[in-house]
């Protein structure tokens, strides 16, 4: 099993919450490659010499969540690779109900185990029951998946261009013109979601969000479908953050920031600037 699989976690600021989701894990079966976007010695130093077959690699700067996997892939070793957000936990045999699936099936680019936290949305599934206990999906949340690197590698993974939010919609955009998303729901994880970061950096966390999850959102509608599209999608978020800004500016400077960031974030997308912002994080 070590030379099958290999699990990937990214992790930024993640120390309080990440030995949960790697105690999930059989690490007697399968490698585990940790990215770490805050570049803490103390925190490969920690995991290295605490767990068997763990390998964490420091980034210099802030990869974010697609450019993270991405390097992963370029360093892994094994066919298959399971991704693994530092907030979730795995319920035991999970993997092993995936694997199995893979090894045995070919109408398949992604396998995702279910999130029993959260239903899959009604509007994502394609077929239930695709097979026994097998769902074929459009998207999933991108807290747990599995898929082969070669062909992962094909279709040009992750697009760096989106540093958070919608990277994962673009991702499975491209994985279906290829091949079935599919959820095994023998497999079973636990998302606690948006809490992979000490709680300590929320509000700089709140305002980075709200920057990407604009940018992305215009990127991604005018890359997939048009221009048009993406921004009826998004004008009105636009003009609404407007409002809000000058509504908030003197009486509420936290929401004035966090709808500042939205609009800056929208404009800079309209502008056809980079997804520039990251987390002020020291």
């Amino acid at each position: 099993m070590k030379n099958l699989l290999t699990i990937i976690i990214v992790s930024f600021h993640s120390e309080n919450i990440i030995e949960n989701a790697i105690k999930s894990i059989n690490r007697k079966k399968y490698k585990i490659l940790v990215i770490d976007n805050a570049n803490s010695l103390n925190l490969k130093k920690k995991l290295e010499d605490k767990y068997k077959n763990i390998t964490v690699l420091n980034s210099k700067e802030n990869l974010g969540f697609g450019r993270s996997i991405n390097l992963a892939i370029k360093k892994i070793k094994t066919p298959f690779s399971f991704y693994l957000s530092a907030d979730a936990i795995l319920k035991k045999k999970s993997l092993e109900h995936i694997i199995d699936y893979a090894v045995k099936n070919n109408d398949w680019i992604i396998l995702t185990p279910s999130i029993f936290n959260t239903p899959t949305s009604k509007i994502n599934i394609i077929k239930k029951n695709y097979k026994k206990d097998i769902d074929s999906i459009n998207f999933t949340q991108g807290c747990a998946f599995f898929f082969d690197n070669k062909v992962i590698k094909k279709i040009g993974g992750f697009d760096e261009n989106i540093f958070i939010y919608y990277e994962d919609n673009d991702f499975f955009f491209r994985c279906l013109k290829k091949n079935k998303i599919l959820v095994i729901n023998k497999a079973l994880v636990f998302h606690k979601g948006n809490s992979s970061v000490d709680k300590k950096f929320n509000y700089e966390i709140e305002l980075n969000r709200n920057w990407h999850l604009m940018w992305s959102k215009f990127y991604f509608y005018k890359k997939n479908f048009s221009i048009i599209t993406a921004y009826k999608k998004t004008l009105r978020s636009f003009f609404s953050s407007l409002i809000k800004i000058i509504y908030y500016k003197f009486i509420n400077k936290k929401k004035y920031f966090i709808y500042l960031n939205r609009f800056n974030g929208l404009l800079s997308s309209y502008m056809n600037k980079k997804s520039s912002r990251r987390p002020k994080i020291d």
